[in-house]
């Protein structure tokens, strides 16, 4: 028969009746004369049935008293549950488990934070991108009334209001005192060679030097005896927005890796 196909194109099948012409003399059809293969017997509630002529009667016995079942809708739930109860027991199919856990606040937090922005919406239905920006929202809110907590003193300068930040409590003091004298003193600033400054004020002229990291010192007792920025340098650090108070790092809230300032 392969051979046969071999030899034969799309053209050669068109007719359906050439087809089947060939088709019969290879293959026993439904209505071939030939086709006369009958089971030896059949087993009918445990009795062999051995006669061909008692076949026919059997099957259309047990067709003709087939009844339609009715089924709850519950009854096919009960068996997948079933069947899976099964099979989980015997260890065939393996199911993630599943308990009720407490979450905390910081919990769904961290949750929020994890979260894709390409992430589709849950049962909420409130996009994922709207969700994290109204958190990072609170979070900053949150922030900021920290710092207010934390400066119970507050100043104009966004740039000292910064420095407190960093330093503890009694530091922050000492500075915010300091920067109250300079907006009540009438300073005239003069530049020194390449980098350096003086400050002229009532009480004299005092030098405020400023390395090569821009960070801005003065001389005066204030920053000698207390190693923090006095008024002369945030005078200069307001006038050159580039400049950097200089501070000893032992002020600091939390250590940093590097020493804040080269000076030290």
């Amino acid at each position: 028969m392969t051979s046969y196909f071999k030899k034969k194109s799309v053209k050669d099948f068109k007719n359906s009746k050439l087809f089947w012409k060939f088709y019969s003399t290879s293959v026993k059809t439904k209505n071939s004369d030939t086709n006369t293969n009958f089971p030896d017997f059949l087993i009918e509630n445990g009795n062999e049935i051995p006669k061909q002529s008692d076949m026919p009667n059997v099957f259309n016995s047990h067709f003709s008293n087939v009844k339609p079942t009715k089924i709850e809708p519950n009854d096919c739930l009960k068996f997948v549950d079933k069947i899976f109860t099964k099979l989980k027991r015997s260890k065939k199919v393996t199911s993630p488990g599943f308990s009720f856990k407490l979450f905390s606040k910081p919990d769904v937090e961290n949750a929020i934070k994890e979260l894709s922005q390409t992430s589709s919406p849950g049962v909420s239905g409130i996009p994922t991108l709207i969700l994290k920006e109204r958190f990072l929202q609170k979070e900053l809110e949150n922030k900021s009334n920290q710092i207010k907590t934390r400066v119970s003193r507050t100043c104009n300068s966004v740039r000292v209001n910064e420095l407190i930040l960093q330093l503890a409590d009694r530091a922050s003091d000492l500075i915010l005192n300091q920067y109250q004298s300079m907006t009540k003193m009438n300073y005239k600033i003069y530049r020194v060679g390449v980098r350096d400054f003086n400050i002229e004020s009532p009480n004299g002229v005092y030098l405020v030097t400023v390395d090569n990291e821009n960070f801005a010192k003065c001389g005066c007792d204030f920053t000698t005896n207390f190693m923090l920025p006095c008024r002369h340098t945030m005078f200069v650090c307001e006038f050159n927005v580039m400049l950097k108070p200089w501070f000893h790092k032992r002020f600091l809230k939390i250590p940093f890796s590097k020493d804040y300032n080269s000076l030290t």
